[in-house]
């Protein structure tokens, strides 16, 4: 029940942008400081992983045949990095999230890997 009230409070700020955006968004989310994720011993959840939608019309855009369903979409690693400075919002962590999406499809299986990137503030 805690993860879900805090998805919520996440959602309801800047968070929405990382939380609810498949990858669409050309900006790259800052998180004010006390959203840490849980891998740098904070609190913020992982996101979701990338929807099915956004997957297919991935492939679609990309060439493939029509007909492709997606099989599995697993969170294959996320990065905290050290505390560096970033030139227009100051001093910040970078938060990276690897998607592996499996998809099978007419002429074969194929995976599709999907990067969403965050600016988690640092005081």
């Amino acid at each position: 029940m805690p993860d879900v009230l805090l998805l919520l409070v996440a959602l309801l700020g800047p968070f929405g942008e990382l939380f609810l955006s498949d990858g669409t968004v050309a900006r790259v989310p800052v998180l004010p400081a006390f959203a840490v994720p849980r891998t740098g011993g904070g609190w913020l959840p992982t996101p979701p992983p990338p929807s099915v939608a956004y997957l297919l019309g991935v492939a679609a855009a990309a060439g493939r045949q029509p007909g492709d369903f997606v099989v599995s979409r697993i969170l294959e690693s996320q990065e905290l990095g050290a505390a560096r400075q970033f030139p227009p919002i100051g001093k910040g962590r970078h938060w990276v999230l690897h998607y592996r999406c499996d998809v099978f499809g007419p002429d074969g299986p194929y995976t599709i890997y999907v990067d969403r990137n965050a600016i988690v503030r640092v005081p």
